[in-house]
């Protein structure tokens, strides 16, 4: 054989063995660069998972909650912590005692404005009361020298007769029979007792109370990765419900 030829052929066969080698490297950079891909890819998840289970992020600006209720904000304090946007929010000693501040002014201010309220619609209670008393004494005293009148055959007017019939109908009755004694004697003419006067008219108690005044605890909370509460208040507020958990 030419030793050409022979040559030739080595040559091709090396240059062969080296494309392959050549070609298993690439292969395995290849495969490396995708798996050190996929440990990447793993490692974000594991991180947003890590993420997912802290105490959560607060994307929106500081919040504002108003609690109305004392038990609300007694079971944030057993727990330790305050639920918000599905966060768990942590609370801190410091935290902890201006709820407990909080919530305990709010449970006396509360009494005190409830006692107000009492005192003030049973204040209003009594006066009507009283006026009803004077009333019906009033109407009973008319009624009483209306009859009287009749009875000594004196003339009263017709709106003090039908006053006293509709006060106590047995009551006009024995003074007209009484008044019959008198036929034969001069009649005096009597005045009304009865003026052209309203009837008194009451209003609900409840309507002229001064409505009690509704008070909250406000909680601010921070946003952000790692949300808080900054500020713990009492307010006053005018309707309930309001911002409220």
């Amino acid at each position: 054989m030419d030793i050409n030829v022979v040559k030739t052929a080595e040559f091709f066969m090396t240059q062969n063995r080296q494309s392959q080698q050549n070609s298993g490297k690439v292969q395995s950079k290849s495969g490396q660069k995708q798996e050190a891909g996929k440990q990447i890819s793993g490692g974000k998840q594991a991180n947003a998972g890590k993420t997912k289970g802290k105490q959560g992020t607060v994307t929106v600006g500081k919040r504002r909650f108003i609690f109305t209720d004392s038990s609300d904000i007694g079971k944030m304090l057993s727990s330790g912590k305050m639920e918000v946007d599905g966060v768990s929010i942590e609370l801190s000693e410091e935290a902890r005692q201006a709820l407990e501040d909080a919530r305990e002014k709010l449970i006396a201010d509360r009494a005190a404005e409830s006692e107000r309220y009492v005192a003030e619609f049973n204040s209003y209670v009594a006066k009507q009361q009283s006026e009803a008393y004077e009333d019906m004494a009033e109407d009973m005293a008319k009624a009483l020298e209306t009859a009287r009148r009749i009875a000594n055959g004196d003339i009263v007017p017709a709106k003090d007769e039908q006053k006293l019939l509709e006060y106590d109908a047995d009551l006009y009755k024995m003074a007209k029979n009484a008044a019959m004694l008198h036929e034969m004697e001069e009649r005096r003419k009597q005045k009304s007792l009865y003026k052209d006067e309203e009837e008194r008219e009451y209003t609900d108690p409840e309507e002229e109370t001064t409505p009690m005044q509704k008070f909250g605890v406000e909680v601010e909370i921070s946003a952000g990765e790692e949300p808080a509460v900054e500020n713990v208040s009492e307010i006053e507020i005018n309707t309930l419900g309001q911002g409220s958990l």
